[in-house]
């Protein structure tokens, strides 16, 4: 069976918690239906996906009022960062990831990809 391998390199801190909006029910737990867009969408385009729809998916949040997104392209090993006030970057290799501002959480694009490597046992 596949298990998926998580250094410590992609474990967010413990306190990114407080750093998220995240809307909750009575019960405390994530809401069902969230009708405010994310302050860091991540999107990992899959091989059968048109990366369009997807950008058009993160400029929508973008507009609306998020603050980062990363769209991740397995294909070619790249994310491109995208602001709400500036152009899309793109980065490969040991360019570091944008996070928002405030988060101590630091990843390079090659860590990213290091980390999301799946293991056979």
């Amino acid at each position: 069976m596949a298990q998926m391998t998580m250094p410590t390199t992609l474990t967010p801190p413990p306190s990114l918690e407080d750093f998220l909006e995240l809307p909750v029910d009575e019960n405390n737990e994530p809401a069902d239906d969230v009708l405010i867009p994310p302050d860091w969408m991540i999107e990992i385009l899959s091989p059968d996906q048109k990366s369009g729809l997807v950008i058009r998916k993160i400029l929508f949040s973008l507009e609306q009022g998020g603050q980062l997104a990363w769209l991740i392209d397995p294909a070619d090993c790249s994310v491109v960062a995208f602001y709400p006030d500036r152009l899309p970057k793109s980065l490969q290799g040991s360019d570091p990831l944008p996070v928002l501002q405030g988060i101590p959480w630091s990843i390079t694009v090659d860590g990213l990809f290091e980390s999301l490597k799946i293991s056979r046992r």
